[in-house]
């Protein structure tokens, strides 16, 4: 006898009467008319309406068992195993690694008590029990699980679950927990491997610290009426928490010399005031070995690199940091309450610098401690706009709004927020073009020729030894994008040999 594990579903299966009502209500109706010059017709017809009789009521069958068999499939079925000689009990153990399992307990962390007090109930167990052991936060992780004849993790078969000794080889705490906590998933996930054992003794132990988030309402069918609960509170009634919840940076980048303002924010999420609790900033710069300017925004990276080029680690280690810079505050910190606090940097250099914000208080969740952050202190990137299409007017120029888009200012202006120092010179068939080495980007507007030594230092400016100017060259509109400002211009196609 198969059983279900959303028997909710099995109420679809009043649908059946669908098919049954059509059948009912378009039958076809016949009106009977005597002609008696057509006598062999009306045996015809007779045998075509035997036939069609039969038919429908095929139809109506195959209709009846399209929908059984789609509340089948919703509902779930499945047979139960068969009891073996060595299995009479069924242990389910659940055990929470969300973020805050992470608190110092009586001993240690809440996660390692966990897992302590379920080894000793594995330990104690006999040998004819059968363990379904797993980690949740978000997600369940199941250490026990076997596969399902279709290739899911799930039950399967009971004869292949591992021993205890096996459980206990694997169930070790994780070294950071970090997700957040759903106990409808791990809750669904138990029920379908209770529902599925055969029948004997069935037991749950689940070991969390009762976290209101996990609470998500989330739709689960309710554990057969067999299976003993017991729920395992490793929450501590006070938890004293003090975290840095946000630093911001004005921007990615700054020029040289700029005295950016970082901002930090602290929660303090503990029952009791809290009086001059240090706050320490901590910045330094970067040494890079190779040297060179750093593009707004982002590491340095060789001319030659495309896009998908493998970036260098994002953080140094703070004692390799050079011209390190230390700022502390003491804040009086309020039960619940969060404080923000401006650390104002000094002028800086140019590099990249990395720096840290840290609450030095010694509470039961020290991972969130501290944030770090990065800045870039770099030059504007300097950009050569040739303008082969003069105009008169310099609104009518369309080099006009590229110039306008890079420097976010009007002419012979700059606004420090830019990352762009752009320069528009005019170029004609027989002007030279300037020394690149002082620019970082070249845009060629209206070009309608170059000369050959100006191609050559241009090929050298891209870093491409086999870049050419195509003597066949044709005209391109290509559409330029910056801060929000579309536009239009041409440009010559240039290529690769």
């Amino acid at each position: 006898m198969p059983n279900f594990l959303q028997t909710s579903f099995l109420a679809g299966l009043a649908a059946l009467a669908v098919p049954v009502l059509i059948h009912l209500f378009f039958r076809l109706k016949t009106k009977r008319v005597e002609l008696g010059t057509i006598r062999f017709l009306r045996v015809v017809l007779e045998e075509n309406a035997r036939r069609r009789k039969v038919m429908r009521w095929l139809l109506l069958a195959l209709r009846m068992a399209f929908v059984a068999l789609l509340v089948g499939l919703f509902a779930r079925p499945f047979l139960t195993a068969a009891a073996t000689s060595g299995d009479q009990e069924l242990l389910v153990i659940l055990i929470d690694q969300s973020a805050t399992m992470q608190l110092k307990g009586e001993h240690s962390r809440l996660i390692e008590q966990a897992v302590t007090e379920a080894r000793k109930l594995i330990e104690s167990s006999g040998t004819k029990t059968r363990f379904e052991v797993a980690f949740f936060d978000h997600a369940v992780r199941p250490i026990t699980a076997t596969k399902d004849s279709d290739g899911a993790a799930g039950s399967g078969d009971p004869r292949r679950a591992p021993t205890g000794q096996a459980v206990l080889a694997r169930l070790q705490a994780p070294a950071t927990a970090f997700g957040a906590t759903n106990y409808g998933a791990v809750f669904a996930w138990a029920r379908d491997i209770c529902v599925k054992a055969p029948p004997g003794r069935k037991q749950l132990h689940l070991f969390t610290d009762l976290q209101r988030s996990g609470l998500d309402w989330t739709e689960v069918e309710p554990l057969p009426a067999e299976v003993q609960s017991h729920l395992h509170d490793l929450g501590n009634s006070v938890v004293n928490n003090v975290a840095v919840t946000e630093v911001r940076t004005p921007r990615l980048w700054v020029r040289p010399g700029e005295t950016p303002t970082i901002r930090a924010s602290v929660l303090h999420g503990g029952a009791f005031v809290l009086e001059e609790v240090p706050i320490v900033l901590e910045v330094g710069k970067v040494d890079q070995a190779n040297g060179g300017r750093q593009p707004p925004g982002g590491s340095q990276a060789s001319t030659n690199q495309g896009a998908d080029a493998p970036r260098s680690p994002v953080r140094t280690e703070f004692s390799k940091l050079a011209e390190r810079i230390t700022k502390r505050e003491r804040v009086k910190l309020e039960p619940g309450a969060t404080v923000t606090l401006d650390f104002e940097l000094p002028p800086l250099s140019e590099g990249l610098w990395q720096g840290r914000i840290s609450v030095e208080y010694d509470d039961d969740l020290p991972f969130d401690n501290q944030r770090y952050f990065a800045i870039s202190a770099t030059p504007a990137y300097r950009v050569l706009v040739l303008n082969g299409g003069a105009s008169g007017s310099a609104i009518a120029s369309e080099t006009y709004f590229l110039e306008t888009a890079l420097r976010l200012a009007a002419e012979g202006e700059s606004f420090s927020e830019s990352p762009f120092a752009p320069m528009v010179l005019p170029f004609a068939d027989d002007t030279s073009l300037p020394s690149l080495s002082e620019f970082d980007a070249v845009v060629l507007a209206n070009v309608g020729g170059m000369k050959k030594p100006d191609a050559a230092q241009l090929a050298s400016f891209v870093g491409c030894a086999n870049f050419a100017w195509r003597d066949e060259y044709r005209v391109v509109r290509m559409r330029l994008k910056m801060f929000g400002t579309s536009f239009w211009s041409r440009s010559w196609m240039m290529s690769h040999k």
